[in-house]
Parts: structure tokens; sequence; C-alpha cells
């Protein structure tokens, strides 16, 4: 990494929105900085494991459950444990209430937009804040569920988000253990669990009208 520079990643594969965002980061940047741009969150999640460091993350590329080789919330989870100091600013396509209510619970976003709120003025204002020492920016949708109180699905945990992940990429039950490092039995019993907290048999369909997917 070179020194004094801001190494910002950016996870984005459209080119014209890679151009655009380039465009913004020089106009707002008050310090040098260095970037990398990954197409998704799948090769994104290789820099963890060659140690890459970043003091600003822009996540923008829509999420595909069925292209992914990862849940958006597991690659989340790694980013802030990798880099808890950084700041991150998420453009969403997923404006599900309780997937919002799950991203600000649990990630600590600096900037967090949804793409059907997106215009010029928004996208701005967040490359702005984002380079500011401090200040945070949500989307008019984001900011009014935060504004009131709320409750999320606290007692659905990571690893039934990557269970639910695995199930909906049509992955069979005796092939999660590999994935998930758990026993067949352990597995059953969190299908179970995640019916009755849900109230449903039909685990998927819940899960995306729960946003945890």
């Amino acid at each position: 990494m070179v020194a004094n520079l801001q190494q910002i990643l950016l996870i984005e594969k459209n080119p014209l929105l890679i151009a655009l965002y380039q465009k913004l980061l020089s106009k707002y940047a008050n310090k040098p900085y260095q970037l990398k741009i990954e197409d998704s969150i799948t090769t994104a999640n290789r820099l963890f494991k060659k140690g890459k460091e970043f003091d600003i993350v822009i996540l923008s590329s829509e999420y595909n459950i069925q292209e992914a080789s990862i849940s958006e919330e597991r690659f989340l989870t790694k980013l802030r444990f990798n880099y808890p100091k950084c700041k991150l600013f998420l453009i969403s396509n997923s404006s599900n209430v309780n997937r919002i209510k799950r991203m600000l619970k649990l990630y600590a976003l600096n900037v967090y937009l949804l793409q059907e709120e997106l215009n010029q003025e928004l996208l701005e204002k967040g490359f702005e804040v984002i380079w500011s020492s401090s200040g945070f920016l949500f989307s008019p949708k984001v900011k009014k569920i935060k504004e009131h109180s709320y409750q999320v699905l606290d007692l659905i945990d990571l690893i039934d988000v990557d269970l639910l992940f695995y199930l909906t990429k049509s992955c069979k039950t005796k092939d999660l253990p590999e994935k998930l490092n758990l026993s067949l039995g352990a597995i059953e019993k969190r299908k179970n669990r995640l019916k009755k907290k849900l109230e449903t048999d039909n685990l998927l369909q819940a899960a995306l009208e729960n946003g945890l997917l």
C-alpha cells in the first residue's frame, strides 16, 4: 500500500457508473487516494485473504444471489471485521423495509442510498460526505426508517443467513455441512427453528419478505 494515500475500494461492474464515480471521487477528494475496482462482492471477497487495507469502501454493484459466491451480509460482516474504521458507502437495489433495518443496525453505514431514490444531487452529496471527517447521509426512505424505533429479527444470526443463501442457490441440505461447518443434525435444527421464528413452511419466500436475502 502506498503511504499517505487514502485506499478506496469500489465494487461496481458498469463502466458508465465506474466513470461517474471516479469523476465524483476526484471532484470531492480532499486527500490523495488510490482506487481499487472490483466488479462484485465475489471478487472483492478475495482481497481479505491478501491482507488489503481500505479507508473507504463503496459498494454499488447490484447484488445477485445466483451469481454471488458469498451472501451480502457475510461479505459486509467480513468487511467490518477487517476494516473496522473504514467509511462504508452502500448503494442498494433492495428497498425491502426489513432489509434496510438490518443494514442500519448491523453495519454502521456512513452513506446508505437506495437506487430507486437516487439522483445526481443525492449521489454528489454522498461523495462529499464520504470525504468529510464526520457525518452521515441516508436517502429519504432509509432516513425515515432510521428516525423511527424499529425491531429486526435479532434471533436470525449470520449462519442462518448463510444457510438461507445456499438454499436459495439450490444447494442440497446434504451438501450444507461442508459449506457451513456444521453437522447435518445442527443444520436441520436451524431450519426448523427458522421456520418457527418466521412462522412459515416456505423458508425462502419468508426470507425474501423479511429482508434476509
